[in-house]
């Protein structure tokens, strides 16, 4: 668990020119956002948020892979009306991953979508899910990515989620839930 203070060690210590990009965010989840790919980037492991339930062992989704990203189910692709949603809150790399290199410097190349109108699409567009995906998508090297699908880490939807979450579990959530490594409950406390 990393706090306020590790995190401004680490942008002092290792991130001193993206400070003012850090800083200039207008909202503290595009902060706690930016500070997962920083600290992925800098000492690598895995991170998943705190909204996951961990059924299994993750360590076969994982594998000998350098770099896995999180896909988001496709009701939230289709939400957003997007093709796919590589996810940020199931990610896992080693240190220094060129990947993460990329999210970083996408980070302050597209910094100005942290003004856009909209709450929400500011936040995923400038440090998250939509970023993510943005650099996926543009990225050389997709081999080096292992794409770990949304049934095995965030087999429900949110309306699905919302549901187990009260109590009212279906057969279909139950057997969606039965191939998963773990279930992400899309909390959304950030909100």
């Amino acid at each position: 668990m990393w706090n306020r203070v590790m995190i401004d060690e680490l942008l002092n210590l290792f991130f001193p020119d993206f400070i003012p990009y850090y800083e200039a965010y207008p909202h503290n989840i595009q902060r706690w956002f930016a500070a997962r790919y920083l600290i992925l980037f800098q000492y690598g492991g895995l991170y998943v948020d705190i909204d996951y339930d961990c059924l299994e062992a993750v360590d076969a989704l994982l594998g000998d892979s350098t770099c896995c990203m999180g896909m988001e189910p496709a009701s939230g692709s289709m939400y957003y009306n997007k093709p796919i949603v590589v996810g940020n809150a199931f990610m896992a790399c080693i240190p220094k991953h060129n990947f993460f290199e990329k999210i970083i410097e996408d980070m302050k190349i597209n910094y100005e979508k942290i003004f856009s109108p909209h709450k929400i699409n500011q936040i995923m567009e400038s440090a998250g899910p939509f970023l993510t995906t943005r650099v996926y998508s543009a990225y050389p090297n997709k081999d080096e990515i292992t794409l770990i699908p949304a049934e095995l880490i965030m087999p429900l939807s949110f309306i699905e989620s919302r549901m187990l979450i009260k109590g009212e579990e279906t057969q279909e959530i139950e057997e969606k839930i039965e191939k998963a490594f773990a279930v992400h409950y899309f909390l959304r406390s950030w909100l």
